[in-house]
């Protein structure tokens, strides 16, 4: 889908909402994009827009099972898929940052955790970053990343992966991947 009539269809929908008063319609991508741009401390690093057939989402810690590194539980989605990297300046951590969208979420959208990890207990940072976002800068230390998986069967079906980690050298970032499930 063009980018450009995306973006017009999104502002479209949005318009059309505040009109009629249903504020609940709104776009996730639209509304979480606005909170992080007026974070000061939040820098857009890179942005992706596609079409995915079956995207995979984790629902458990990466694993090595008989020597790769998979999921042992997970869902496969078809749709439309936006995916930012942040990097987060200021004197905050990501771990702050990812809290701080937690909140917002929980308050804004209504979405539902379907699973959650932090540290070690994610499994490797580096297969994080090379193998599921296919970020390199997103490899940090083990004991610092965080990934949590949201899903709003509301009004507007999507779901939202925000991931974070700390590299050595203590630059943070924070990774959102916003899928919005094509109806079958």
């Amino acid at each position: 889908m063009n980018k450009f009539f995306f973006h017009s269809l999104i502002l479209a929908f949005i318009y059309s909402g505040i009109a009629f008063g249903d504020v609940a319609s709104t776009d996730p991508a639209q509304t979480l994009g606005e909170f992080l741009y007026s974070k000061s401390f939040l820098k857009k690093t890179f942005e992706d827009e596609k079409e995915a057939y079956d995207y995979q989402v984790g629902l458990s810690a990466l694993q090595k099972i008989r020597g790769s590194w998979q999921f042992k539980k997970s869902v496969r989605l078809s749709g439309l898929v936006l995916s930012e990297t942040w990097q987060v300046e200021g004197g905050y951590d990501s771990q702050e940052i990812s809290e701080m969208i937690a909140v917002w979420i929980r308050d804004k959208l209504g979405s539902t955790i379907l699973f959650e990890c932090r540290g070690r207990s994610c499994g490797s940072s580096s297969q994080w970053a090379s193998r599921i976002f296919e970020r390199r800068l997103l490899y940090g230390r083990d004991d610092t990343q965080r990934y949590t998986v949201y899903q709003n069967s509301g009004l507007t079906n999507f779901w939202l992966i925000v991931y974070s980690s700390a590299r050595s050298n203590n630059r943070q970032y924070v990774q959102t991947v916003l899928i919005r499930p094509q109806d079958d």
